[in-house]
């Protein structure tokens, strides 16, 4: 029998579709929920006693629930009474997710929001295999494997949502701006970006990457004067189009809610979180240099300084890669914000996670580079939790050691963002995805 020794070595992709077999979108996407249904179930018992989850002798079993969903419903229970959600001290996040979280009071149903962010997870999955259809040229079987393997069934993004964290609201949101931008709707997308960035401030970092995106095509007339040409390539329908509907949205949102509830919403939701200073132990590099000056007049310098490096790299990434795939624009500047944000816990890495599907079907990586890199991903925080189980369960001092782990994390995160650019391929059907964005509305 003769092998074949010229055979290729299989992509990422192929591989995770051989793993998965063959499931339509519409049973990954059932069985997805059904998988969160579980998982709400489950943390309803744990955490009212009926499954004992042992905590080794350490105080108090476990709670399934995370501790934001708490700060959310009693929120609401401020709203429900008639008075601000900013009564509750921590709450830092905008009016709407307390106010989405009233049914769930007048029904008597606490694990309300939890469904609702588990809904959100899903249609996360659901967007993006929309998107690898439309836009990155697989089929139906092959974008459901992806959505599967590296969303719907990934224990990370299940667990956030089910949980009771509200992230996956966000990723609906922030999605459906993506799915609508490359579908030739700048209008729709703006809309969505906007609320997006309302909901939280981070993705007005996409803003840039959308209105260089859209320009990617402009066709530059003869004899015509080089000033007068910038303009031209600057101000289009679409780019129009896109910022009135950032604007839009952003200032409708955020006028009402301040009109509602005045100053204390610009602080709590806002301002806070430009000049945060978090002395606790988390992901960040900067983690151990806030935790040694927290208290000093350095602190607030810290916290404003760590900005430049983030704000710089993320621009950077925005203009060598928007006008060549936006997905990709997107997933390495998400990358670039979470390593150099001055605070990172868990819940912030499915914010690359939700773009991980879209920019893994145009990966040049074999399976075995592919599981490589997720080794290095897991084992760099694994590293990290083992420093931290030392402190919180066993009462070391371990500062020091979780500050090292989370440069450990640091450097080789940014090595896996290097790898994944470089055996990025621009194919010709991604070419041409983008050549359609904005085609209609282009002046």
């Amino acid at each position: 029998m003769r092998r074949n020794f010229n055979r290729e070595p299989r992509t990422m992709a192929s591989w995770l579709s051989g793993v998965w077999g063959r499931h339509p979108c519409g049973s990954v996407t059932a069985a997805a929920a059904l998988l969160r249904l579980v998982l709400i179930v489950l943390g309803e018992l744990i955490d009212n006693g009926c499954l004992v989850v042992s905590s080794q002798g350490q105080g108090s079993a476990p709670r399934y629930t995370d501790v934001d969903y708490d700060v959310y419903s009693q929120a609401a229970q401020h709203v429900v009474a008639g008075r601000s959600p900013y009564a509750r001290a921590t709450y830092r996040y905008t009016p709407l997710l307390a106010w989405l979280m009233c049914p769930g009071i007048w029904l008597g149903l606490p694990a309300f929001g939890k469904l609702v962010f588990a809904a959100a997870d899903v249609g996360v999955g659901a967007i993006a295999m929309r998107v690898l259809q439309r836009h990155r040229g697989v089929s139906a079987h092959t974008a459901a494997r992806l959505a599967a393997a590296l969303l719907l069934f990934n224990p990370v993004t299940a667990a956030v949502s089910t949980r009771g964290n509200a992230e996956p609201l966000l990723g609906l949101v922030v999605l459906g701006a993506l799915a609508f931008a490359l579908d030739n709707r700048p209008f729709a997308s703006g809309i969505l970006l906007g609320a997006a960035v309302h909901l939280k401030l981070y993705p007005v970092i996409y803003v840039p990457a959308v209105f260089l995106h859209q320009g990617s095509h402009h066709k530059k007339q003869q004899h015509q004067h080089p000033l007068l040409a910038l303009l031209r390539s600057l101000v289009s329908n679409a780019r129009v189009d896109f910022v009135l509907g950032v604007v839009l949205s952003f200032a409708t949102l955020t006028l009402a809610m301040f009109l509602r509830y005045g100053p204390e919403f610009v602080q709590e939701t806002y301002l806070y979180h430009v000049t945060r200073q978090d002395n606790r132990h988390n992901f960040s590099v900067y983690f151990y240099a806030m935790y040694l000056v927290h208290g000093t007049v350095w602190a607030r310098g810290l916290a404003l300084a760590a900005f430049l490096p983030q704000a710089t790299l993320v621009a950077t990434a925005a203009l060598c890669l928007a006008r060549r795939d936006l997905p990709l624009a997107w997933f390495a500047q998400t990358v670039v914000f979470v390593l150099f944000n001055k605070v990172c816990t868990s819940q912030y890495f499915v914010w690359y996670l939700w773009l991980l599907p879209l920019v893994a079907t145009s990966s040049r990586l074999s399976a075995r580079a592919a599981l490589a890199c997720v080794a290095v991903w897991l084992c760099s925080q694994g590293l990290w939790l083992g420093a931290a189980y030392l402190l919180e369960f066993r009462g070391l001092n371990s500062f020091f050691w979780i500050w090292i782990a989370g440069v450990v994390m640091f450097v080789s995160h940014s090595v896996l963002l290097g790898v994944i650019v470089a055996n990025h391929q621009f194919t010709t059907k991604t070419a041409l995805a983008k050549a359609s964005g904005f085609k209609a509305h282009a002046s």
